[in-house]
């Protein structure tokens, strides 16, 4: 009776001997629970671009679309996949398939119940639409540390030598936009006027280079200035990605012929982020400047 009593007192309940009836009543009101539904806010730094799982491009729609709808697997807290709109599933290793059996009882908001014609439909449009590439770009991001490429001038002197046009249409069959900042030709601010559209010019690049002191060109044919620094260092770009290949060879040749050094390296992209010894790369006494991408 004690540890009974004990137990029960401990968890909130009371505890009495009713005489009459010789036994013991426990009794203990159950807890409020809270409602279901409301409203969660969340503040973000940036929209989603759709709520449609099957189009959407950036992290914050993929983010809001893993939380509002139903895959055929989920992942659990281990990162394991799970059932959630299969019930079950088997893969065939001879013919490469994965056979999945749909939970029963599962209905859209207006009542139509999920079937495997649902699946399909998803399947169909997903595989239509990936032949439709993403709006995304490519650019260049100079280290900002490195006391070469800190001064302007040389850096406007890389976009003029570069003919991002000729880029376009021989790499990219003419079916891309030259940039002119971060804005994709979807944003409303893509063709907002004042921005210097930094047109190739490679009279105008070889001027700035001078005005930034690097007036000596070396026997290896690289720009040198007083201070004896020569204009070069490292292109860092992602392993396995053949179109950035291409174009770091590409920025590569344009640049040597107005007297620049561009070193490509091809790393991971975590070591792209944050190579190994990046703050070593960041001092003034440095030739040898990873420009990310």
């Amino acid at each position: 009776m004690v540890p009974v009593r004990f137990v029960a007192e401990n968890l909130g309940a009371t505890v009495e001997w009713i005489e009459a009836e010789r036994i013991v009543r426990i009794t203990r009101d159950m807890p409020a629970l809270p409602p279901i539904g409301g409203i969660l806010n969340r503040g973000t730094n940036m929209e989603p671009d759709t709520l449609n799982p099957l189009f959407s491009n950036n992290n914050m729609s993929r983010w809001i679309n893993t939380i509002t709808n139903l895959g055929l697997i989920r992942l659990d807290e281990q990162g394991i996949p799970v059932n959630s709109l299969a019930d079950r599933w088997t893969w065939d290793a001879q013919t490469l398939t994965f056979r999945f059996w749909l939970r029963q009882g599962v209905r859209w908001h207006d009542g139509r119940t999920f079937s495997a014609a649902d699946v399909k439909f998803t399947f169909d449009t997903r595989a239509y639409f990936k032949e439709i590439p993403a709006p995304q770009y490519e650019f260049v991001r100079p280290n900002m540390g490195n006391r070469i490429l800190a001064d302007r001038r040389v850096r406007i002197a890389l976009m003029h030598a570069i003919d991002r046009p000729a880029m376009v249409n021989s790499m990219l069959d003419g079916r891309a936009h030259v940039m002119l900042g971060h804005q994709l030709p979807t944003s409303w601010a893509f063709l907002r006027t004042g921005l210097e559209p930094y047109a190739f010019n490679r009279t105008r690049a070889i001027q700035l280079l001078t005005e930034a002191g690097f007036r000596t060109i070396g026997a290896d044919g690289i720009r040198r200035n007083a201070a004896g620094d020569r204009m070069s260092f490292t292109l860092l770009t992602t392993a396995g990605n053949s179109l950035r290949a291409d174009m770091a060879a590409y920025l590569q040749d344009m640049w040597k012929r107005i007297g620049i050094s561009a070193h490509s390296t091809a790393a991971p992209l975590t070591l792209c982020c944050w190579p190994p010894g990046w703050k070593q790369t960041l001092t003034p006494s440095s030739t040898s400047t990873p420009v990310k991408d």
